[in-house]
């Protein structure tokens, strides 16, 4: 099972920038993570029958719980319990607590991790960090916390969420703007948001043209 950790750590955070989440307090850097949620051992961990679930959540928490596990190996225990919470976190427990308390703990690289899983699981509690992440991180990290507010259904009913993501359909990258534009598929029937996305029609880029279409045909039926 440490394997699995190790495998699901492949591609994450490397590299940062410092930025300030608001005037209480200064937040440590804001690193680039790579996408460890589409790894083949964490789909695996998705798709595995409840024993070896259950059997893989208590592994995990324990190496999180000694203090001899590495860095990579803690980041990489995150990701393998980010693959096990459940749709809602209403069911979740032991992982759930496990990770909330790293997303409020010092080490950012794991705090910015946790929230990741917690977002893409629905659990309210990350979400004003995930709306400064989509502001204040780096390219690849905007992109992430974007995905994991649509994948934690946070959009339909939370207008901060969707100030957020309309804010970053005039990022500076492109990649970023498309990832906001899909995210705001579930409100796309909303005027606001079709006037908005509209005004992508006269982009550059082709793919961003070609997920503006597609999200305003969807959200027009």
């Amino acid at each position: 099972m440490q394997a699995v950790g190790q495998d699901a750590a492949h591609g994450t955070l490397v590299g940062g920038q410092q930025a300030k989440a608001g005037a209480q307090h200064a937040r440590a850097a804001r690193h680039d993570w790579g996408r460890t949620r589409s790894s083949a051992a964490t789909d695996r961990l998705h798709a595995a029958d409840p024993a070896v679930r259950l059997q893989a959540e208590r592994m995990l928490l324990g190496a999180l719980g000694r203090p001899e596990t590495t860095a990579q190996s803690r980041l990489g225990a995150v990701a393998g319990l980010g693959a096990l919470l459940p749709a809602g976190v209403a069911t979740c427990a032991a992982p759930c607590e496990a990770l909330r308390a790293l997303a409020e703990g010092l080490d950012e690289r794991l705090a910015v991790a946790a929230r990741l899983a917690l977002g893409r699981a629905g659990d309210p509690s990350v979400e004003a960090e995930l709306i400064a992440d989509t502001t204040l991180g780096t390219e690849q990290l905007r992109v992430e916390a974007v995905d994991a507010l649509a994948a934690g259904g946070h959009v339909s009913h939370k207008p901060a969420v969707q100030a957020a993501l309309l804010a970053r359909i005039g990022d500076e990258s492109a990649v970023v703007q498309e990832a906001a534009v899909r995210a705001l598929a579930p409100v796309a029937d909303r005027p606001e948001v079709r006037k908005a996305l509209a005004t992508l029609r006269t982009g550059r880029s082709a793919h961003l043209r070609y997920a503006v279409d597609a999200v305003l045909a969807a959200g027009g039926r």
